[in-house]
C-alpha cells in the first residue's frame, strides 16, 4: 500500500482511505509540511454507497423470504395437528361466518345479536344452512335459552341422513372432544354420541350443545298433500284439518322432518318418526283425531307451540298388558312430564284421542274417557297446533280442531 491513497473494502467493495500509519515515514512527513490534504475520488464513493445499498436490499430480500417460508411452515404444521387447540381456528371461522348476510340479516331484526353468537365456538354451512357448537358445556335450559338468543334450534337429529351426520361429526370432533352433545330428537332431550348415535334421555348434566339455522324454506311449495287455507268449521265448531286426502292449514315446509317421512295413503296421514305443525294460533283450543301407533315410542297431538320450543303435548305410547298409557307433558324449552295416566282399556286399533286447553286446564281424553288432566300455566300465550310420531310410526285420521276463544 506504499503507493495507495485508497483500497478496496473487502466487505462492500467501497474505497476505504489507506491509513496514515500505513504509509512510510518519509510520505508522512512531506504531506504534512505541504498541507496539502489529499480528499478520496468522488467516483470511488458514489460506487461505495450504490454498491452498499444493493447488498443491503439483497440481505433484506433473502431474511424476509426466510422469515416468511418459516411462518408459512409454522402455519402449515399447527393446521395439520388434529390434536392441537384449534379453538383460535374455529373462533375465527365463526367470525368471518357472522359476516355472512343471512346473520346480518338477523342481527339487523333483533331476532339475535353479535354477542350471543360469539357464543359458539364454530359455526359452519351445512345443507341449507349453519350449524354451531357452544363454545362450553351447557345444560339443556341453558341450551334452549342459547337457541332463542341465538335465532336457532337445537339441532334436530335425523338418524337416517347418515351422510349429512357423518359430515357434521366430522367438523365438530376437535371441539366435541369425544363427549356427548345435546341434540333433539322431534322437540325431545337427546344426547348425540362420537358415533353418531343419539339416544332420548334425561335433562341432568352439562353438555355441549348443536345447534341448527335453516336459511331456506323446506319443502316444496307445490305439494299437493298439503293445502294452506284453512276450512270453514261444521255447525260444531269443529276444523277439518286432514280429510284423507289432503292436510289443511299448513304446508311442505310445516313438516316436522324430511318430507319422505310424512305420507298419505289409503284415507291415512302415516308419520315415521316425524310430525307436521298447523298454522292455526290459538290460546283456548281443542285438538282430537283417530290415532294408532304401529312402532316407537309415542305418538301425540300439540298445541301453544311457540319459538324457542314451548309448547305443551300429549303422548300415547301403546300401554302395558292390562291398560294404555298416556301422559299431558310440556317444554319451556326442557321437556317435563306434567302428568300421566292410564285408560280403562287397551287400544290396539284406532281410537279418538283429544287433547284440550282452557286457560290453565289441560285434559286429555280417549274415547270420550278423561285418561289425565292438570293445572298449568307457564305457557300462557297462544300458539301453533300439531300431531306427531317419536321415533316410530303413528297413524292419523279425522284431524279436527275447534277454536274455543277468539285469539288470532
Amino acid at each position: 500500500m506504499a503507493n495507495l491513497t485508497h483500497f478496496a473494502c473487502p466487505a462492500c467493495q467501497g474505497a476505504v482511505a489507506v491509513p496514515i500509519a500505513a504509509r512510510p515515514r518519509l510520505q508522512v512527513a512531506q504531506a504534512l509540511s505541504s498541507a496539502v490534504p489529499v480528499p478520496a475520488p468522488a467516483a470511488p464513493q458514489k460506487h461505495a454507497l450504490a454498491t452498499a445499498h444493493r447488498g443491503l436490499s439483497r440481505n433484506l430480500l433473502i431474511l424476509g423470504c426466510t422469515v416468511l417460508l418459516v411462518l408459512g411452515g409454522l402455519g402449515f404444521f399447527l393446521a395439520s395437528q388434529m390434536s392441537g387447540d384449534t379453538k383460535m381456528v374455529n373462533q375465527d371461522i365463526r367470525n368471518e361466518i357472522i359476516k355472512n348476510f343471512y346473520f346480518q340479516q338477523l342481527i339487523a331484526s333483533g331476532a339475535t345479536n353479535e354477542a350471543a353468537l360469539r357464543r359458539m365456538e364454530m359455526i359452519f354451512p351445512h345443507k341449507d344452512g349453519f350449524v354451531g357448537i357452544s363454545d362450553t358445556p351447557l345444560t339443556w335450559d341453558a341450551a334452549g335459552d342459547l337457541a332463542s338468543q341465538t335465532a336457532s334450534v337445537i339441532l334436530p337429529f335425523d338418524s337416517s341422513a347418515a351422510s349429512a351426520n357423518r359430515e357434521i361429526l366430522e367438523r365438530i370432533a376437535p371441539s366435541a372432544a369425544g363427549q356427548s352433545l345435546w341434540v333433539s330428537v322431534q322437540g325431545v332431550c337427546a344426547t348425540l354420541s362420537e358415533a353418531g348415535t343419539a339416544r332420548i334421555t334425561s335433562q341432568g348434566g352439562s353438555r355441549k350443545a348443536l345447534f341448527r339455522w335453516d336459511t331456506q324454506v323446506k319443502g316444496d311449495p307445490t305439494d299437493s298433500r298439503f293445502d294452506p287455507q284453512i276450512p270453514e268449521p261444521d255447525a260444531e265448531g269443529w276444523i277439518t284439518l286432514f280429510d284423507g286426502e289432503k292436510l289443511y292449514g299448513c304446508s311442505a315446509e310445516d313438516i316436522i322432518a324430511n318430507g319422505d317421512k310424512v305420507k298419505i295413503e289409503d284415507g291415512t296421514l302415516i308419520l315415521d318418526d316425524a310430525g307436521v305443525q298447523f298454522q292455526i294460533i290459538a290460546r283456548n283450543v281443542a285438538i282430537r283425531a283417530d290415532v294408532k301407533k304401529i312402532s316407537g315410542i309415542n305418538l301425540g297431538l300439540g298445541c301453544r307451540q311457540n319459538p324457542g320450543n314451548r309448547k305443551y303435548n300429549s303422548w300415547f305410547n301403546g300401554g302395558g298388558a292390562r291398560y294404555s298409557n298416556f301422559g299431558l307433558g310440556m317444554a319451556a324449552p326442557k321437556w317435563r312430564e306434567i302428568k300421566a295416566g292410564k285408560a280403562s282399556r287397551n287400544f290396539r286399533d284406532f281410537f279418538q284421542m283429544e287433547l284440550m286447553i282452557q286457560d290453565s286446564t289441560i285434559t286429555l281424553k280417549a274415547e270420550d274417557e278423561l285418561v289425565a288432566s292438570a293445572e298449568n300455566s307457564e305457557i300462557d300465550e297462544p300458539g301453533k297446533l300439531s300431531v306427531r310420531a317419536l321415533r316410530g310410526r303413528g297413524l292419523f285420521k279425522n284431524i279436527q280442531v275447534k277454536i274455543l276463544d277468539n285469539a288470532p
